[in-house]
């Protein structure tokens, strides 16, 4: 089953986020932490397939805040796999 990565109407849906940094390029360090940052979405894919077995997921990456991210889902209707180690370089 392949996770879905696109919002549920609120209220309707529930399941498990799997929350995590998605960057395209990096703004300070060296190429080696931009293969770190693509470590984390291929982490978060194996989770998201992983957990796909028997619950709904869907993938959640983060390019702003977290809190822009997570908007669309009401935290009293889904349960949070927080992959996410920095955005913006912070």
């Amino acid at each position: 089953m392949t996770p879905q990565t696109t919002a549920f109407p609120i209220g309707q849906e529930s399941g498990v986020l799997v929350l995590y940094n998605q960057s395209e390029a990096i703004a300070h360090g060296e190429a080696r932490d931009l293969v770190a940052i693509q470590g984390v979405v291929a982490c978060a894919q194996a989770v998201a397939e992983a957990l796909a077995a028997g619950h709904r997921v869907v993938k959640v990456p983060v390019t702003t805040t977290v809190e822009e991210a997570l908007r669309p889902y009401p935290a009293d209707s889904w349960v949070l796999f927080n992959l996410c180690e920095g955005v913006n370089n912070r």
